[in-house]
């Protein structure tokens, strides 16, 4: 859905003529998922946080203490309330990040930035230990290319809330779809080089989407998976082929990659995949594919 609406051009993105077209709701869809994938994006690259996971998704973890508290950075004027923030997420060394993704098309907010700002203020520490950084992030697609506003306010006392949400936790819920049976349907287990990947192919975009199982078969255990994290080398693959191949596959640090079809098909080091099994489990599973449109949005 993201990217049949955007154009890249060397390193920008901008939003294409077909978007424009779109309905005033669907408009509303793209812009929440272009925003919060541009959220992912910077957490990983200048947060090094691979792991990003919504509040909501987790039940009663919310803890308020006292009243809501007004943020030290004020750049613009806000009215509503303050909750807590949308995103929660942890970095490779087990510290915890909260974010506030923002994504409009009609352009920049000061507003709608500053309500980001207030509700990432709010939050005094994850699962008993303060945050490393809050972050506010508002992404505005109305620029050619997009431009992300960041501010990373610092809040200190125990006052606001309380997210009780563990590293352990959040790993187990990000994985958790990965090993659905609904995903286990529409992919196929695809050998990259050492590792084993579960992979399905996206035959809008003519690209596949590929998560390392190990991961997947470790993530109800945090000993088991640090164990399979530190031993998948994402600096190799990262030095093979991102620097080289940009335009056709990207390695992520939570263990995905996504490419370009023909690459994977012609380039040596996927020889022997079974990546003409993967296709036709695709397409026996097309129906299903389509129902399961929550693995889009993830």
């Amino acid at each position: 859905m993201a990217l049949g609406n955007v154009d890249k051009t060397d390193l920008s993105i901008k939003l294409n003529e077909s978007f424009y077209k779109l309905d005033p709701s669907e408009k509303n869809k793209v812009s929440y998922s272009i925003g919060t994938g541009l959220t992912k994006i910077f957490s990983e690259e200048f947060l090094d946080v691979p792991w990003l996971g919504h509040v909501s998704t987790f039940n009663n973890v919310v803890n308020w203490r006292g009243k809501k508290i007004p943020s030290k950075v004020i750049l613009h004027n806000s009215n509503k309330t303050p909750k807590e923030p949308d995103l929660i997420g942890y970095d490779s060394s087990g510290n915890p990040h909260v974010l506030e993704a923002k994504g409009y098309s009609s352009g920049f907010k000061g507003n709608v930035l500053q309500h980001a700002i207030n509700q990432v203020s709010q939050v005094s520490d994850v699962a008993g230990r303060p945050p490393k950084t809050k972050v506010a992030c508002f992404n505005d697609l109305s620029k050619k290319p997009f431009v992300a506003n960041i501010v990373d306010p610092i809040i200190e006392g125990n006052e606001g809330c309380s997210l009780n949400i563990s590293f352990e936790q959040l790993i187990e819920s990000y994985y958790k779809f990965f090993d659905s049976l609904e995903f286990r349907e529409i992919s196929e287990e695809v050998s990259i080089g050492s590792k084993l990947y579960r992979v399905i192919y996206l035959p809008e975009v003519d690209c596949c989407f590929g998560i390392d199982l190990e991961l997947i078969k470790t993530s109800s255990n945090l000993h088991d998976f640090t164990l399979a994290y530190s031993n998948t080398n994402f600096e190799r693959e990262f030095l093979k082929f991102n620097e080289l191949y940009s335009e056709n596959i990207n390695f992520g640090k939570d263990g995905t990659f996504f490419a370009r079809r023909e690459f994977l098909l012609n380039f040596n080091y996927f020889s022997g995949s079974n990546f003409e099994g993967l296709f036709n489990v695709h397409s026996l599973s097309n129906s299903l594919f389509d129902e399961k449109n929550q693995l889009m949005h993830t």
